[in-house]
C-alpha cells in the first residue's frame, strides 16, 4: 500500500513541477497568459504539462473503475465462491 501512495505522490509532484515550468517559461519565451501558443519551445513545454494532465485523468478514471468493480466482485465472491477455488478437507488427508 505504501508503494501505491508513494507512486501517486511522485506522479502528482512531477505534474506540479511541469506546471511550474510552464508558468516560469512564459516570461522566458514571452508568452503572456492566457495564450497557449507562441514560441515553439514554450509550446513543447506546455504540451508536456497538458499531456501529463490527460494521462493522470485516465489513470484516475481507471483507478476509480477498479475500485467500483471490486465491490461487486467481493460481494459475489463471498456469496458464492467458485467451486474450483474451494478445497475439500479430504484433499489434505
Amino acid at each position: 500500500m505504501e508503494y501505491s501512495i508513494a507512486i501517486i505522490l511522485i506522479a502528482l509532484l512531477q505534474y506540479l513541477a511541469f506546471t511550474f515550468r510552464v508558468g516560469l517559461s512564459r516570461g522566458k519565451y514571452a508568452v503572456r497568459a492566457p495564450k497557449t501558443n507562441g514560441d515553439e519551445q514554450w509550446e513543447r513545454i506546455f504540451r508536456v504539462q497538458q499531456n501529463t494532465l490527460e494521462q493522470l485523468t485516465w489513470a484516475l478514471l481507471l483507478g476509480l473503475l477498479f475500485i467500483v468493480g471490486r465491490q461487486p466482485f467481493s460481494n459475489l465472491y463471498l456469496k458464492d465462491p467458485p467451486e474450483s477455488r474451494t478445497r475439500r478437507d479430504s484433499e489434505y488427508l
